[in-house]
């Protein structure tokens, strides 16, 4: 009876099984040291109990566990003074992030508090990271294995936003309407500013880990309305960010692996096919037309629209400007090339496979709108 399979949790646990195989072959392709791919499939396993698993505090031990194993992964392997600060930042934010849940956990085994099941709130605002708590995540992405960034943004994120549709969405309905409006705006307005910073960014890890942190606070801007279309939402959304953010992620791990630089420069190195890879992943991320993520920035505009026009034009005015940076980081290595990084075959299968199945998702949920 501790373990549960419902309508939340298989959304996830798929994204997991699915993933799963194509990150075991990155990190062997990465690592040939035994103990390190042993510690990932333990973190894989750790995982898929915490989406399972029905009780909260199990849900936390497993989340703790998570947190130990990431810490040691990032930690052990490559010693350098920029993952060692980055393994501190990981852990130092989800040690804050721990004693709320602890608080929280705490009051609902005593007496249920709704109001006190915002430390839950802010402890899965944390994980997914939602700003401000979300400088961590760039830092932990640019230094981390591709492998382990792999995992983060595709899964582990994923923990958070599980935590608030089970946990904290239908108990904190009520609270989140009395805020709704404010927390609307304050969205909105970190999305913005969050545009904004990647703009000032030539480390391509770090544009992907804060491009995919705006992904995910598109959801979230939905969630102050407290309907059921947001709650499909999430769920709908934590998926096409896996997808999206897997791709991009594993990409750059291969022009990492091939040319040894985190720099945009080491785009114009490119081959033909490579570059034409790396524009449809684009494309993805900006929520083309037929795409998963499409989908998801649909709705998020109808909820704004119906809660508040000119949220919801503030909201496209943000999408565009988030659109007019891809094409101009894009231009930076489109017009000249070299020719030197070629993409192999087991990669182009990897990427091809991904890339059919985020448009193959999103064009069947455009045909239930």
């Amino acid at each position: 009876m501790l373990l549960q399979l419902d309508f939340v949790n298989i959304w996830f646990v798929g994204l997991l099984l699915m993933l799963l195989p194509v990150n075991l072959c990155v990190a062997l392709f990465e690592s040939k040291l035994k103990v390190y791919n042993y510690g990932l499939i333990l973190l894989y396993t750790v995982l898929l109990l915490s989406f399972v698993l029905g009780n909260l505090v199990l849900f936390f031990l497993c989340f703790e566990g998570l947190v130990i194993g990431m810490f040691m992964l990032l930690y052990s392997f490559i010693l350098s003074y920029y993952r060692l600060r980055a393994a501190y930042w990981f852990f130092l934010y989800s040690l804050v992030g721990s004693c709320c849940m602890v608080i929280g956990i705490v009051y609902v085994v005593l007496g249920y508090n709704r109001y006190v099941l915002l430390f839950l709130f802010v402890l899965f605002l944390v994980k997914i990271p939602c700003f401000p708590f979300n400088f961590w995540l760039v830092e932990v992405h640019a230094e981390a294995n591709t492998s382990l960034s792999l995992i983060l943004a595709a899964l582990l994120l994923k923990l958070g936003i599980y935590g608030l549709l089970k946990y904290c969405f239908n108990s904190l309905a009520s609270v989140l309407l009395s805020f709704s409006l404010v927390g609307l705006v304050v969205f909105v307005l970190s999305v913005a500013v969050l545009v904004f910073y990647n703009l000032r960014l030539y480390d391509f890890k770090k544009v992907i880990a804060l491009s995919s942190i705006i992904h995910l606070n598109f959801s979230l801007v939905g969630l102050f309305s407290a309907s059921l279309l947001a709650y499909f939402v999430l769920i709908i959304n934590s998926v096409a960010h896996g997808f999206s953010a897997f791709l991009l992620f594993m990409l750059f791990g291969f022009v990492i692996a091939k040319s040894y630089t985190r720099f945009i420069d080491s785009l114009y190195f490119l081959s033909t096919g490579f570059r034409v890879i790396v524009f449809v992943a684009f494309l993805i991320n900006i929520s083309f037309p037929l795409s998963f993520n499409f989908v998801v920035e649909l709705l998020v505009i109808v909820i704004l629209v119906s809660v508040s026009l000119s949220l919801g034009v503030a909201f496209l005015c943000v999408s565009f400007v988030s659109l007019f940076f891809y094409f101009l980081l894009y231009n930076r290595f489109a017009m000249f090339t070299f020719n030197l990084l070629y993409i192999s075959f087991l990669e182009l299968v990897y990427s091809g496979l991904l890339l059919f199945v985020n448009v193959f998702y999103g064009c069947y949920c455009l045909t239930f709108l």
